[in-house]
């Protein structure tokens, strides 16, 4: 026996008048998603989702609440990968001079954010031309 059946039996009307009023009712519901801002349908669909989650756990279905929280955070976002932009310059033993004299210029500035004294430090002779 089909539901659609089973509810004509249940309220004493044809399996007709019932396969109608599904119709009416799923012109509705589309109305009212057509009507919704995309805020009020994921606002709707996550009170779904914690409904079921709720329901599931109950039952003692974990592994449907853990889908189900995968799901909820792929949907939200917090599984998309984050962006990290990373700018790294190579440089060659060459270089090395020119890295720590400016490393050397910005030492005292660090010290002062940290708020310790500033040790003595060299002072690196660069050729010309650097």
């Amino acid at each position: 026996m089909t539901r659609q059946a089973r509810l004509a039996d249940q309220f004493d009307v044809s399996p007709n008048q019932v396969r109608k009023d599904a119709a009416i009712i799923r012109r509705e519901w589309a109305g009212q998603d057509q009507e919704q801002s995309t805020d009020e349908i994921r606002s709707d669909w996550r009170q779904r989702v914690q409904a079921t989650i709720n329901q599931a756990m109950e039952l003692g279905h974990t592994t449907t609440v853990a889908r189900l929280l995968a799901t909820e955070a792929r949907v939200l976002g917090l599984e998309a990968p984050q962006q990290v932009q990373i700018q790294a310059q190579v440089h060659t033993i060459d270089d090395a001079p020119r890295l720590a004299a400016e490393l050397l210029k910005a030492l005292p500035a660090a010290c002062d954010v940290l708020g310790v004294a500033a040790p003595a430090l060299p002072m690196i002779q660069q050729k010309e031309g650097e």
